[in-house]
């Protein structure tokens, strides 16, 4: 198995690697509208409808209505519709489960409540409906505020980074605004030769965190948030955009990008809270490797 690509059951180590979050994950921001970021410390979400691989955003759209989306209720559709599982026999679901999380590294049980109990199928999927419908209302838009934790990955730099124009802002992971009611919202991205398969309501959620292969030089983690959390605007073209506060302390450091320029830098010195690191990359003599130079 390539690194960084799934293809099958994980051993222990990989798993555990794709449940351990990083200390620092990273945006990359450009000169343009990056600087605006740090002075009002809010930064933007996005839709599904705006993800930059159409291939990710179809296979969102067409389950985004099923789909349940608060952490302790991941699990509900699994546990509620018999669709290749075996509710009933407590060995068998275990058994079902650990398959699931084989095949599936960024799966994980936050909870499973289903009280009271219901007396037959019809009356649970009544349930189920009448839940998602509530879960729709109440939570409204999904979005992903998309990082990664390869902040001297050149290839980022030259697609996210305005072609080493802009800048990585660098958050503590440990900050409250990687938590929604009390979960992390932090999951890593599944990178795969192939959509993920399956029952719809057992892969529903699981897409959102699957993408193809030729993107894994991203090593993505995706927040997401319901827009219920966050605070809507109006972008400069006049869309609708959500915004996440950035508390203070979630920023520990700043990379600024080898070619940024002397106004942007200026902008981006002025905003940065004290405390925060800054760093400038450098080309790497005799290597193509990027390198970092203390700035403050």
């Amino acid at each position: 198995m390539r690194e960084g690509t799934h293809s099958g059951p994980l051993t222990p180590e990989e798993r555990m690697a794709y449940f351990t979050v990083p200390p620092v994950v990273y945006k990359f921001l450009g000169p343009l509208r990056g600087p605006r970021t740090l002075q009002d410390m809010k930064i933007k979400c996005t839709p599904p409808s705006e993800f930059d691989d159409v291939f990710d955003s179809v296979h969102v759209e067409e389950l985004l209505v099923e789909e349940l989306n608060v952490p302790g209720q991941n699990f509900y559709f699994e546990l509620s519709h018999p669709s290749g599982m075996p509710i009933g026999d407590r060995d068998a679901w275990r058994a079902w489960l650990q398959k699931s999380v084989d095949l599936y590294p960024g799966f994980g049980v936050d909870a499973v409540i289903l009280c009271p109990p219901v007396p037959n199928h019809a009356a649970l999927m009544d349930f189920r409906n009448s839940f998602l419908s509530a879960l729709e209302h109440l939570e409204g838009v999904q979005t992903v505020l998309s990082l990664t934790d390869q902040p001297l990955n050149k290839l980022m730099w030259d697609r996210y980074g305005n072609g080493h124009r802009g800048f990585a802002v660098g958050f503590d992971t440990h900050s409250p605004m990687f938590q929604v009611g009390g979960y992390p919202a932090l999951r890593k991205v599944i990178y795969s030769a192939e959509p993920p398969r399956g029952p719809r309501e057992v892969i529903s959620w699981r897409r959102w965190l699957v993408k193809s292969h030729v993107y894994e030089y991203e090593s993505e983690w995706r927040g997401r948030y319901p827009s219920k959390v966050l605070e809507e605007a109006v972008g400069d073209e006049g869309q609708s955009i959500f915004l996440k506060s950035i508390p203070p302390g979630a920023i520990k450091s700043v990379l600024l990008g080898c070619r940024i320029d002397s106004n942007t830098e200026e902008q981006v010195m002025a905003a940065v809270e004290p405390g925060v690191e800054v760093w400038r990359c450098v080309m790497g003599e005799g290597t193509y490797e990027l390198k970092l130079e203390r700035v403050v």
